[in-house]
């Protein structure tokens, strides 16, 4: 199950992940929340998207919140999901200095689609996503299956930013370094390794600097 933490001092949260979606073991320290009512309410998990954790701003919150220096190793593996995610930042959450390290599907799947970070607009929440920063992460080791392609970050809303983030592959892989769904994505200054398609252009804008290889 999940156990999760908020005090008063620091402004943080942590949680257990169940050993089924993670070989995590130990607490996280999720850091820089916007306040400690933010860190009781907005944590929750998904069993459908299998996240490895969820971040869910309040409706009315006037000021972000922030994922940062997290790492997340080895998520995934729920029986039946044809998708996995490393973190999920829904709605005004800037995800900045993580590792995700490893987001993998169940032995049976014969399509999986493995998500290293997401960040941006979700249906489930009335949180609008604009200028949402993802920076400085480093996402490695997504393993697709079949036909399931592999997405390093994938970003929804408008004016949304992907800059200074490693993300690598061992061998050639089927997907995008960067993908934005919907709205607008500003791409600069990324190291992308070994994706069949490096940034997913029409909706995502190079902004330069990016190096795909």
């Amino acid at each position: 199950g999940t156990v999760m933490r908020a005090r008063r001092w620091p402004l943080v949260a942590t949680m257990r992940i169940s050993p089924l979606r993670s070989s995590q073991r130990t607490p996280f320290r999720i850091g820089r929340l916007s306040s400690v009512d933010t860190a009781k309410a907005v944590w929750w998990m998904s069993r459908w998207r299998s996240p490895l954790f969820t971040v869910h701003p309040p409706s009315k919150a006037t000021v972000g919140s922030v994922v940062r220096g997290n790492i997340v190793t080895n998520t995934g593996r729920l029986p039946n999901a044809d998708s996995a995610t490393g973190i999920h930042a829904a709605g005004r959450v800037d995800v900045i200095d993580n590792i995700v390290d490893g987001v993998f599907g169940d032995d049976h799947a014969s399509n999986f689609f493995p998500i290293g970070i997401y960040a941006g607009n979700d249906a489930f929440i009335p949180v609008l996503a604009a200028g949402v920063q993802v920076s400085g992460n480093r996402v490695r080791n997504l393993i697709q299956i079949g036909g399931g392609r592999a997405a390093g970050i994938s970003v929804n809303g408008t004016n949304n930013s992907v800059r200074d983030n490693l993300i690598v592959q061992q061998a050639q892989t089927l997907g995008w370094g960067v993908i934005c769904a919907d709205g607008d994505g500003r791409v600069r200054d990324n190291v992308i390794k070994s994706y069949e398609t490096a940034i997913a252009l029409g909706i995502c804008i190079d902004d330069g600097g990016n190096i795909a290889y």
